[in-house]
């Protein structure tokens, strides 16, 4: 009975934008929070969902909560590898305003 309702509530999950964007939030209030291995466990899970979905606005906006959470912690290489990934997604996804922003925090490292 339990695994059923396992199952079921993993596939009830698996796929939901909703859903998705719940690990892209939980992600980004972590970091917020100096939570840094919630975050990553969070911003990872959002990461692969967004791939397998196509939602490549919110994955580049997850590179850029990764870049946040790099410029906190002071790894330069590592926030401007995942603001140059950021910055790539968004201007595929026409997505200015986003490029313009990350394209300013690049530049400020």
């Amino acid at each position: 009975m339990f695994d059923l309702l396992r199952k079921l509530l993993k596939y009830s999950r698996s796929g939901s934008p909703s859903f998705s964007r719940g690990f892209f939030y939980l992600g980004e209030l972590f970091a917020n929070t100096n939570r840094r291995e919630k975050a990553i466990e969070s911003l990872k899970k959002a990461e692969v969902e967004f791939t397998d979905m196509g939602m490549d606005y919110w994955k580049g906006r997850t590179y850029g909560v990764y870049a946040d959470l790099y410029k906190k912690e002071g790894d330069e290489t590592k926030a401007k590898k995942n603001l140059n990934e950021a910055i790539e997604i968004m201007k595929k996804c026409s997505a200015d305003g986003w490029v313009e922003k990350y394209e300013k925090e690049l530049a400020a490292l």
